[in-house]
């Protein structure tokens, strides 16, 4: 069993544009007749940084408890999905320019009811995202292209769309 967390570094870049969007948009609403068109779209832009704020907090306050049964994701209250009722995994890729070179990952667990969402920000990212294609090998969950692309991508795994990965990740270790 191993605990994860989302390293400060990585969310300062997300606190700084919270920060500046919700200045750079809730300051001039000071000056903006209450009502008006530009106000509206000023405080619900404005609104919309301090959200992205908040679940920046949230990922701050997260911890991943990975272990060979299962995931556990607390931050508010604690959610997990144990890898024998896993119904579904997506590994999506979010580009922030042309090309590979910048973005993110955000790896999708489903079980019943039960959603996790977890970035590639994460410490050890790719120790979960080979654990989950592990599990959905194991659960015969067919994944989607994009999704082993994604796990080829990270080194995880390889296989033919529609097929479910045939690695095995034991998520104790180094």
């Amino acid at each position: 069993m191993i605990a994860l967390r989302y390293p400060p570094a990585a969310l300062r870049a997300d606190y700084l544009r919270a920060g500046a969007g919700a200045a750079l948009t809730l300051v001039p609403l000071t000056a903006v007749p209450a009502g008006s068109v530009a106000g509206l779209i000023l405080g619900g832009v404005g609104a919309l940084f301090v959200v992205f704020g908040c679940r920046t907090w949230l990922r701050q306050r997260s911890e991943v408890i990975a272990a060979d049964d299962g995931l556990v994701l607390t931050a508010l209250r604690a959610r997990k999905i144990a890898w024998r009722d896993l119904t579904g995994v997506e590994l999506r890729y979010y580009a922030t320019g042309r090309g590979r070179s910048h973005g993110w990952m955000q790896l999708t667990l489903t079980s019943g009811n039960t959603k996790l969402c977890l970035e590639s920000t994460l410490d050890r990212f790719e120790l979960i995202a080979a654990a989950a294609a592990a599990a959905a090998g194991r659960r015969g969950i067919a994944l989607s292209p994009s999704t082993l692309e994604n796990l080829r991508v990270l080194g995880v795994a390889s296989g033919r769309a529609g097929a479910a990965c045939p690695a095995d990740v034991s998520v104790n270790g180094p």
